[in-house]
């Protein structure tokens, strides 16, 4: 890791996180254990909840996922609350996490393990080695409901199990699931933290197929809040009439000529739903200034001046690198 060149002016009093066990919870430990910081950390049900604690205290930080490396997914949820509540909250700071995922037990191996359980992106992060290792084991996800349908897990050769609870969508409620119910002969795969809570035993670890899978989070503050770093990337949330990625980024890197050494980043084409933008191909755009004194709102000019592909940007903040875990 390297984080030297970002420091806390003032001190974070709660870290919002959401999910326990989830991998965004897991970045939060992460954090405050680099930073070495006196924070305590609240971990609430889902983003929006998250984001509302921050609005209501000043001194919080939310840690939430931006962009992940490996399918290509930008985090619906986080841009849509910077976009809501931008003028009062901020990025302040973005990490690289490694995804690791570990398969627990209440048998002491692999062996004899006849139902698999997680959610439906682990899942599919771990679909080798399920294959090789318990291709005749069941697979089953613990779900709430919406947004994922029955016919996705059928697509995805996946059992779905309804429960309730507001932790319904993530690993650790998958493990305090068959905890509760007593289940026997059962895989949970989840953060190395879930096992030892639960009292499981690691059968398997670092069972994900793609051992370079990585997730950028943001760490999101008050608008107020202070800290000491080299703001360099430029977060842009960018809506276009094509649906061309490479035509759009062609365009970009064309229209913004007059600065060469800038770097320019896709990192994903976004869902297209009510809570964002209707009507045309959005996506997520950070441009790293590369150490030049570049203001945001010259990049938003030059942008919106690419009338063949932008129809409008909105700039969701400037912020610069904490660290990058494994480096």
């Amino acid at each position: 890791m390297s984080g030297d060149e970002f420091k806390f002016i003032e001190v974070p009093g709660t870290l919002f996180s959401y999910g326990k066990y989830s991998h965004t919870h897991r970045a939060t430990l992460l954090i405050k254990d680099y930073f070495e910081l006196q924070a305590e950390i609240q971990c609430d049900s889902d983003i929006r909840t998250a984001f509302n604690s921050l609005l209501n205290n000043e001194k919080g930080l939310v840690v939430t996922p931006l962009f992940n490396n490996t399918d290509n997914k930008a985090i619906a949820g986080t841009i849509e609350n910077l976009r809501q509540f931008g003028r009062r909250l901020k990025p302040i700071g973005k990490f690289r996490m490694r995804i690791e995922n570990n398969l627990f037990s209440d048998l002491p191996s692999t062996k004899g393990i006849t139902r698999t359980y997680t959610h439906p992106q682990i899942f599919l992060q771990c679909e080798e080695w399920l294959k090789k290792n318990l291709s005749k084991a069941q697979q089953i996800v613990i779900w709430p409901g919406p947004p994922v349908t029955a016919m996705k897990f059928s697509e995805w050769k996946l059992s779905p199990q309804k429960i309730s609870g507001t932790e319904a969508y993530t690993s650790g409620s998958c493990a305090r699931y068959v905890i509760e119910e007593g289940l026997k002969n059962v895989g949970v795969i989840g953060t190395r933290d879930m096992g030892k809570d639960f009292g499981l035993n690691m059968v398997a670890e670092g069972i994900e197929t793609n051992k370079s899978n990585a997730t950028d989070f943001l760490l999101i503050a008050s608008s107020t809040f202070k800290v000491d770093c080299e703001e360099s990337l430029h977060l842009f949330f960018v809506r276009s009439l094509s649906g061309d990625q490479r035509n759009v980024l062609h365009a970009i890197k064309k229209g913004l000529y007059s600065y060469p050494t800038i770097l320019i980043n896709i990192l994903a084409p976004l869902p297209t739903a009510e809570t964002l933008s209707v009507g045309a191909y959005n996506y997520l755009l950070e441009i790293d200034t590369a150490g030049q004194i570049i203001f945001s709102a010259e990049i938003g000019e030059a942008l919106i001046g690419i009338d063949e592909v932008i129809v409008d940007c909105e700039c969701l903040g400037t912020y610069g690198l904490l660290l990058s875990e494994g480096e």
